[in-house]
This record gives structure tokens, C-alpha cells and sequence, in this order.
């Protein structure tokens, strides 16, 4: 049977469309299917990015603050909105804190042994990146204050950490 364009139905295929139209359309399903995987993949490289940057960004801070006589400012950083608490802590002293705290240290109790004082908690979403260690920082004091560990919450992402350094102190504390 032919159309009225002069085709042969048989060449329509199943759906009444030519092969050319099916081709076509599997061709864009695949191109938006892979924009979707590069987009998702791009989204977790900047949380990992988040991390590295504010990891980085404090160090500097505090590096200013320990080389200075006196200092006393509040750090803002950027987290991934899925980080809840940073945490700092000595692993090689007993779990202090009680409530919320102390769940999350007993929970970082699996890192005891690993050179760090800062942990992101949960560690799940720090990209492998939940431990690190931060010098120049009186961990003595900030757990002896507060209790071990000290967490500080993140909110939607955004963290304040008060830092501190008094005439005579050679470390420098966080609050």
C-alpha cells in the first residue's frame, strides 16, 4: 500500500514513524540521559570542592591568628548543606561530651589513631575528606572548655567559628 506522499507503508516502521524519526529520538533520549549523569557528576566534584576550600580557608585563618600578638574574629565558611557538625576533638582522650556531641564522638571513635583535630560529621557526605588536621590549634583547651568533642553546628552550609589568641598564648583557640 502506498501513501500519499509515495512511500511504501513498510518503510514507516512499527510506530508509523520512518526509521530516521526513531533514530533520532533514541539519539536525543541518550544525549540528555548523559548531560544528566555529567551535570550530577559536576555537582558532587563542587561538594568535595567545598570541603577542600574550607579546609584550606581555615587553616589560613588561623595561621594569621597564631602569627599575630592578639587576635579575635569570627570565621565564616561554606560547607556542603549535607555536613551537620564540625567537630573538634582529641580521639586519644576519653569521649567527654554528652547528648549529641557524644554520639558523634564515640561515633569518630573508629578515626582514633589518624593525625586530626577536625571532623566533619557525617563523615559520609565529607567526600572521603572528614578528618583533617588543623596546626597551631590548643585542642587542649578548646575540649577542656567545652568537653570532647566540641561540635559546632552547620547551618544549610554555613559555619561561624569564633577564633582566639590573647597576649601570650602560643596556640591559638576556637569558640
Amino acid at each position: 500500500m502506498i501513501n500519499k506522499k509515495g512511500k511504501s507503508k513498510k518503510a514507516e516502521g512499527v510506530f508509523g514513524m520512518g526509521f530516521g524519526m526513531i533514530f533520532s529520538i533514541i539519539l536525543i533520549v541518550f544525549f540528555l540521559v548523559v548531560a544528566f549523569i555529567a551535570i550530577k557528576s559536576f555537582l558532587g566534584t563542587q561538594k568535595c570542592a567545598q570541603v577542600g576550600i574550607f579546609k584550606d580557608n581555615f587553616q589560613t585563618e588561623i595561621d594569621k591568628a597564631w602569627n599575630s600578638q592578639k587576635s579575635d574574629f569570627e570565621f565564616k565558611g561554606r560547607l556542603p548543606t549535607q555536613i551537620k557538625y564540625a567537630c573538634f576533638t582529641d580521639l586519644s582522650k576519653p569521649i567527654t561530651a554528652t547528648g549529641t556531641s557524644g554520639n558523634i564522638g564515640r561515633e569518630l571513635g573508629v578515626y582514633q589513631g589518624e593525625l586530626a583535630n577536625l571532623f566533619l560529621y557525617p563523615v559520609e557526605s565529607a567526600c572521603e575528606m572528614a578528618y583533617h588536621e588543623i596546626s597551631h590549634l590548643d585542642i587542649d583547651r578548646i575540649i577542656s572548655s567545652s568537653k570532647n568533642p566540641y561540635c559546632i553546628p552547620v547551618d544549610s552550609g554555613n559555619i561561624n567559628i569564633q577564633i582566639k589568641k590573647d597576649f601570650g598564648d602560643k596556640l591559638v583557640s576556637i569558640s
